[in-house]
């Protein structure tokens, strides 16, 4: 068995109509073609499976499977197609040296329209001593994309030895069985040992076929590559291969050292009277690593959420064990070494360093399997972060259907209060002297090994600020004491599941909580990238405020962001969408903002799913091997070029084109660029002697007129980079566009601001109509400037076609917009029977008065007001700027205005980071039929010397005594909290 997985080709028989789609079935070719996960005990190795020539139902071996030690034992084939809607049948021979009951089936990773749940076909079955075939029919669903899967050998902690035997396993359309065919009269198959070529190293290769026919076959190989992310396809070399009846060949290859990246071998062969295609398989070439550990104080790094391979559904399989991926996990260690990955966050993402499994009782540890982790961490030149304590909280098992699920020890859990959440589990306040005496413990065992805790993770949606306080304090004090020097990392801070860090942070900051940590850390995936709805720069410098008001300059950790793109409830697998682009634009803005470390992915979204390359299920099942995504050869690159830089400043030269300065560990300029729109393109054109540029794997491009500039991060280096970029000749492809429109008021008259943005470097003049408008009107643009031009709008349609003229020809924009609500100074506008607002504006203020009519208050959630009742309030000071991108700037500004709660929390103003709510007069008077909240917001407060015409919004959250919620919105709905062109309009006449 290879260390990892080798997927093999075949030939269709000619005539065959419908061909066994198991490749390699009967093992003639080893385990090509299929995949074996050992969930196995921790320092006990990888036991790979034999091949069993002694006993064979077809061709000369079987697959041996001997389990001494009793792991549990996962076999699964490559993924295969069924036509939907037939009836199909799954039959294999096994057996096995004992009684065990096997979980035999076929998966699917598709999802279907009607569930989210994977498309699963499973039966129970019980080999007997002697060969025996079983099997078992199923309809297809889905896309019909499917896999066998087999597991055995530990189930729920019920250990079994059993030895067994495969064999013949074939699917075959109908409900019946016929005689075992294999799937081609050849077959054959790419075997790479190793699939991590560093630097100039080549990579050995294996091309291996069978025939299972009576006559000889001569078949000619012709091998491609593809390389991923640019699609390019460069031959690979043609190869003879002469092949007796029953017999394998197997021909050793050394596959050149080329270009940094990732690639897919696949390729095509012909013999007599029959030809076939290479399933492909995968492999990176990447920048050799640095030796040595970093100084995670001064220099910054990329690491991974680190699991060791032990995840918390391993344990309930294997105590202590961790999941073997064809590998023991001294190789699993390498493989992610290999990456350039110097810091580990461990604890989180599995059971590396759970408290559960290291105190056993009060003041009783167990260090053997810690002691080995530090170990393999050493050996492989890495840091350890882990985090401490994990989730203080009790969730909900779906093992068990109960909410029992913890890291804590049982001792612990029934010591510890419950703070009760609206989220799948219940916050835990353990004593804080078990807190103390675990995190002395810990610190004291691994002094000078350990670099750096994480204090918990996630807390702020688990336990209030200010007793998450008292355990850092606790923590951070045994910490320095037993281990001076160690890095003190406190918050673990989510906006993830309505996560809040504004009242959090306060909670800190006034308890001096953060002078008992030398970093803050925090998990940003309500603005993972530019183009968020929240965009991450605006992110990262309110956050940068917010805590320089308690702890001035504290470094910033980016600990956790699985979620790169997109919608996190997108149930279609993120792993699959998420490009090396996401990873590379996200570390670099981190760095370029002065974020210290970095640590984003789960070090499974390094790994590929190759058996099964149409998987859309979140996770890593059905990862069987060391084979590294896309995102593998970015992360080497990003290290290569950049762990230990500095930042220095952003150059900000088109909108459009995002690009930050930085000096890397030896002192010298480097720079990064990327096109940070959707569907925009410019050119670029460079000048200066001295610069080399490079691609987002650090392969050397070749520096000429016009290169465009895409969403792949470039990188740049040389000396004076600042005017180097600040004198290159940037040409966007469209020298202007219409940013979209919005309903206004002017003079009291109903129009449409059309907004219209100069992409170039120079003024240009334009002419602009809406097609509904008889006049066009002209507009006069400086570069890089945009601006709103007025129609009058009778409001009968919402959707319009805009022609610009430049003086040279003419185009077309379609735009669509909503209708827009309005409201004016002194007068009441009332929304159903919930509530009433009237706003009032004044030269110095904004003054609102709103009744709600709500008789019974309900429970408020600290820190996240939207939970309770609370009357939040929206303002954009520039509604029709930046049409083009309906998520907040820094003008959209909140507030949220809670009367006394139901859970004893007082009448609150709360805010966003970008307003000083101590200027902000407020007053909340209750009565039997509900309460009346009047406020007055100097215009200052909003950004704003005087009265503006507003994007504006009120909702107002209820929730009665039972825990029903509902919210009423006057303008906008749902969305408001991510989308601001929902927003009504506040006229200020």
């Amino acid at each position: 068995m290879k260390c990892v997985l080798s997927i093999l080709l075949g030939v269709f028989l000619a005539g065959a109509a419908a061909a066994n789609p198991i490749r390699n079935s009967s093992f003639e070719l080893d385990s090509a073609n299929f995949g074996v996960v050992r969930f196995a005990r921790c320092g006990g190795g990888y036991l790979k499976p034999e091949f069993d020539s002694a006993s064979a139902v077809h061709g000369r071996q079987s697959i041996r499977f001997a389990n001494p030690k009793a792991d549990m034992i996962e076999f699964l084939s490559a993924e295969f197609k069924l036509e939907p809607g037939k009836n199909y049948t799954l039959s294999w021979y096994m057996k096995s040296d004992k009684p065990v009951r096997i979980r035999c089936g076929v998966l699917s990773g598709d999802i279907t329209p009607e569930s989210d749940a994977w498309i699963t076909e499973l039966r129970w079955m019980k080999p007997e001593r002697e060969w025996k075939r079983y099997s078992f029919s199923f309809r297809a669903k889905g896309d019909g994309n499917y896999f066998t899967e087999f597991r055995w050998g530990n189930w729920d902690r019920i250990a079994n030895d059993a030895t067994v035997w495969f064999d013949a396993f074939q699917v075959e359309e109908g409900t019946g069985t016929t005689d075992y065919a294999p799937h081609a009269g050849v077959e054959a198959a790419l075997i790479a040992p190793e699939r991590v070529c560093l630097g100039e190293a080549q990579m050995p290769l294996e091309i291996a076929a069978v025939n299972y026919g009576s006559s000889a076959q001569r078949i000619a190989v012709k091998l491609t590559q593809k390389e991923s992310l640019s699609g390019t396809v460069t031959p690979q070399g043609e190869y003879q291969l002469e092949l007796k009846p029953g017999s394998v060949v197997r021909r050793n290859l050394q596959l050149a050292a080329g270009r940094y990246g990732h690639f897919r071998l696949a390729g095509e062969f012909t013999g007599a009277g029959s030809s076939g295609s290479i399933f492909p398989i995968h492999y990176a070439r990447v920048f050799p690593p640095r030796p040595g550990k970093p100084d995670l104080r001064r220099e910054s790094v990329l690491g991974v959420e680190f699991s060791y391979g032990e995840t918390a559904e391993n344990q309930s399989f294997i105590p202590g064990g961790y999941r073997g991926l064809e590998s023991d996990q001294e190789s699993y260690m390498r493989f992610f070494r290999n990456a350039g990955i110097k810091l580990l966050r461990s604890g989180n993402n599995g059971d590396a360093f759970s408290w559960n499994l290291i105190e056993t009782a009060p003041g009783v540890f167990d260090w053997n399997n810690t002691d080995r982790l530090v170990e393999l961490a050493d050996r492989n030149d890495m840091q350890i972060m882990p985090v401490l304590g994990n989730m203080f909280f009790l969730r909900d098992n779906y093992r068990t259907g109960k909410r029992d699920f913890t890291r804590l020890p049982k001792f612990v859990v029934e010591k510890s209060d419950k703070v009760a959440t609206k989220l799948s589990w219940d916050g835990l306040l353990p004593p804080h002297e078990m807190w103390e005496r675990y995190a002395g413990a810990l610190a004291s065992r691994y002094r000078g090994r350990i670099a750096a805790y994480e204090l918990t993770n996630e807390p702020n949606i688990c336990i209030p600020g200010e007793k998450y306080a008292e355990y850092v304090k606790i923590a951070g004090r045994a910490i320095r004491d037993a281990a001076p020097g160690t890095i003190v990392v406190g918050g673990g801070i989510t906006s993830d599941f309505g996560g809040s860090a504004g009242a959090f942070l306060k909670a800190l900051g006034e308890s001096k909580a953060l002078e008992f940590c030398d970093a803050l850390s925090f998990h940003p995936y309500s603005s993972r990238q530019e183009n968020s709805a929240n965009p991450a720069r605006e992110s990262l410098q309110q956050l940068r405020r917010m805590v320089d008001k308690y702890a001035a300059g504290m470094p910033l950790w980016n600990t956790e962001l699985y979620y790169l793109w997109g919608d996190k409830n997108d149930t279609r697998r993120i792993e699959a969408g998420t490009q090396p682009r996401h990873l590379t634009q996200r570390f670099l803005l981190d760095l370029g903002e002065g974020v210290k470390q970095n640590m984003y992915l789960p070090d499974t979204s390094l790994l590929m799913h190759e058996l099964s390359p149409s998987w859309q299920q979140v996770g890593d099942f059905v990862q069987t091997g060391l084979v590294p995504s896309m995102l593998y050869p970015a992360h080497s690159a990003l290290v290569h070029f950049f762990a230990g830089a500095a930042p220095v400043e952003r150059i900000e030269r088109i909108r459009g084109i995002t690009c930050y300065l930085y000096r890397d560990r030896d002192g010298k300029e480097i720079a990064a660029f990327w096109n940070n729109t959707v569907d925009r393109k410019f050119k670029l054109t460079l000048k200066g002697e001295g610069i080399s540029l490079y691609d987002l794997y650090g392969n050397e491009l070749a520096i000429r007129e016009e290169l465009p500039v895409d969403r792949n991060p470039c990188f740049l280096r040389g000396s004076d980079l600042r005017k180097v970029f600040s004198e290159a000749q940037i040409v966007p492809e469209q020298a202007y566009s219409v940013t979209g429109a919005r309903q206004s008021k002017v003079g009291g008259k109903t129009m449409l601001g059309i907004g219209i943005f100069n992409h170039g470097t120079a003024e240009t003049t334009l002419k602009v109509r809406p097609d509904f408008a008889g006049t066009a009107r002209t507009v006069t643009l400086p570069p890089q400037a945009e601006s709103v031009v007025y129609f009058p709008f009778d409001g009968t349609s919402y959707q319009a076609q805009v022609i610009i003229s430049n003086g040279k020809e003419f185009r077309r924009w379609p735009v669509a917009f909503k209708p827009v609500s309005f409201c004016r100074s002194g007068e009441r506008s009332v929304v159903g029977e919930q509530f009433s607002f009237q706003p009032d504006v004044t030269a110095a203020a904004l003054k609102l008065s709103i009744r709600v009519n709500d008789a019974e208050r309900g429970v408020r959630e600290k820190g996240a007001p939207w939970n309770g009742d609370t009357i939040e309030l929206f303002f954009d000071t520039r509604p029709e700027s930046m049409l083009d991108f309906p998520g907040y700037t820094p003008n959209v500004h909140r507030l949220f205005l809670s009367p006394a709660s139901l859970n004893g929390l007082p009448a609150a103003l709360q805010a966003s980071s970008n307003v000083n709510t101590a200027k902000i007069r407020w007053n909340i008077t209750e009565d039997a039929a509900g309460y009346t909240a009047e406020l007055t917001i100097p215009w200052s407060c909003l950004g704003l010397a005087e009265p503006a015409q507003l994007g504006f919004d009120i909702a107002v959250d209820n929730t009665d005594r039972s825990g029903k919620r509902n919210q009423t919105v006057w303008a906008g709905g749902e969305f408001n909290h991510k989308d601001r062109t929902h927003f009504g309009t506040l006229l200020k006449e």
